[in-house]
């Protein structure tokens, strides 16, 4: 299933809230957790919504890191590269 079948099915509603959705954030690597992208929400309206996943770990060591995006189409869009 899709990111955006997920949010509308799930809660009925694209929220600029996390919290809203239920999701909650792992631990970034950075703190001593696993995760290695921090999730946060740019917008969201009744219709869509974008959200985005920030590498918080260079990964090449090239001081860049690593941007996706993902929208109410589903569509998933590497912004930086790393």
């Amino acid at each position: 299933m899709k990111i955006k079948n997920w949010i509308k099915y799930e809660h009925d509603v694209y929220s600029a809230s996390l919290a809203d959705i239920s999701f909650e954030q792992d631990s970034l690597v950075t703190q001593g957790g696993r995760a290695r992208y921090e999730i946060s929400i740019v917008s969201a309206d009744a219709k869509s919504f974008l959200a985005e996943a920030t590498a918080v770990v260079d990964f090449n060591g090239d001081g860049r890191y690593n941007v996706w995006s993902v929208d109410q189409t589903g569509d998933i869009v590497q912004k930086v590269p790393d």
